[in-house]
């Protein structure tokens, strides 16, 4: 992580590991990889099928490049179980390709999305992909600027056990939503909440859900 490595590195790197049998994890956060880098390590990750953890935070990744790593993570590899997409500056264009993605419902177990300030058509379709995936259990979607008017298309149904709404602005109407959510849910077994608002009414709400 962070070696400023670009799309041309990360075509190296992909190369390099397309016969690999060893490495389970690949880390290549904090660095400058673009959605050609993207296609490099989706062209990897069709050939190796070995890697199951994969952290792609803080980079660029985006349009063509983001949609061809999801289409062979749910398709051809389905051996990656954690994939970190957090810090990517995701636009409505890649939530809807992530949305897609989650109503295939891969094989994929832990998602993190944190960090990427998602707006009203991002929460559409990223909403009704979670409530699809039904093997994701670890969901982070902190610090992505989910407010009040936004959450009712964002928390539907899920089957996560563990998720993290940390660091957006739900306030009352937020959580009333959420409650209906998770109203009835048996899979829910951790949430983390910090700095998002709640109020009397929402914790109310939020109470008699759980």
């Amino acid at each position: 992580e962070n070696n400023h490595l670009t799309d041309e590195d990360a075509k190296v790197v992909s190369e390099g590991l397309k016969n690999n049998r060893s490495i389970v994890a690949l880390f290549l956060g904090k660095n400058d990889i673009g959605s050609e880098g993207a296609l490099y390590i989706s062209d990897c990750l069709s050939i190796n099928k070995v890697i199951e953890r994969l952290f792609l935070g803080n980079n660029h990744l985006c349009e063509s490049g983001l949609n061809s790593l999801l289409t062979i993570i749910a398709t051809v590899n389905q051996k990656v179980n954690y994939l970190d997409l957090s810090y990517n500056n995701l636009t409505n264009v890649e939530f809807t390709f992530i949305g897609e993605f989650l109503n295939k419902n891969p094989l994929l177990v832990q998602f993190n999305l944190s960090g990427n300030p998602i707006e009203m058509h991002g929460c559409i379709r990223l909403g009704t992909g979670l409530s699809n995936a039904k093997r994701v259990k670890t969901i982070n979607l902190s610090k992505m600027n989910i407010i009040a008017d936004t959450s009712p298309f964002l928390f539907k149904t899920f089957s996560a056990e563990d998720m993290n709404i940390d660091d957006n602005l739900l306030e009352e109407v937020g959580y009333i939503m959420f409650a209906k959510a998770i109203s009835g849910n048996t899979t829910l077994k951790k949430l983390s909440c910090k700095n998002t608002g709640i109020t009397l009414i929402g914790l109310n709400h939020f109470l008699a859900a759980v």
